[in-house]
């Protein structure tokens, strides 16, 4: 019953909105989404054990809505957990050491700007994630051109929270006159990284072989860029 009514009153509109814009249906994000969330309910029920969980892990996420908002002083322990878990698991950063409470208060302050900024997502009150524009480089000439990075608790990945972000943290910096350029600088390998920035279309714009060492190998980097 599931899977038939996500076909007729799902996936049927989607087709329709990917050939016709001005149709009703969900967008691809929302296609993404429901597939993923149906999958997951499904999956649960297989184990009778945990049929009422997968009732409440589909409704609670299906039913939650990521709000964005400005970064507060209350935020920031949150950020620095989300930050500080790649920092020791992942390459997205290539930070070798976990950052303190004191160093993200300094990193809160020094993004009080139209230019240098921080929005965060929430989810159920929960901070799950956050974008960021910061300064790109000191000299002068650069002030136009900030560098974004954008940070998804691990628990909430692959549900189009970043794209959320990026919609919004892109849409303040072409709001922002002095702003010209928004530069993002990737580990190279992060698929999903790459798929969401040539999606909003940044331009690829090269990379750096073996800049960086971490968890036992050499990283490499990669450079995208955005007029806006």
């Amino acid at each position: 019953v599931l899977l038939y009514w996500g076909y007729r009153s799902k996936i049927y509109n989607f087709y329709i909105l990917k050939n016709a814009e001005k149709s009703n249906g969900m967008s691809y994000e929302q296609f993404i989404l429901f597939l993923a969330y149906l999958y997951s309910f499904y999956y649960s029920m297989l184990n009778r054990n945990n049929i009422f969980l997968g009732y409440r892990l589909f409704w609670g996420i299906l039913m939650s809505e990521l709000a964005i908002r400005p970064i507060t002083k209350d935020d920031i322990a949150s950020c620095l957990a989300i930050y500080n878990y790649e920092v020791v698991n992942g390459v997205a950063t290539l930070d070798l050491e976990p950052r303190t409470l004191p160093e993200w208060q300094e990193w809160y302050e020094a993004h009080q700007t139209s230019e240098h900024c921080i929005f965060v997502g929430l989810m159920d009150n929960l901070v799950v994630g956050y974008a960021s524009l910061s300064p790109y480089r000191t000299k002068d000439a650069f002030k136009s051109t900030v560098e974004l990075s954008i940070y998804i608790h691990q628990e909430y990945r692959g549900k189009g929270l970043a794209s959320k972000l990026m919609a919004h943290i892109l849409d303040h910096a072409k709001e922002t006159e002095t702003l010209h350029t928004v530069v993002s600088v990737i580990t190279a390998g992060n698929a999903a990284s790459t798929v969401l920035h040539e999606r909003f279309g940044f331009t690829y714009c090269g990379l750096t072989p073996q800049v960086g060492f971490k968890h036992g190998k050499y990283q490499d980097t990669e450079t995208y860029a955005l007029l806006v």
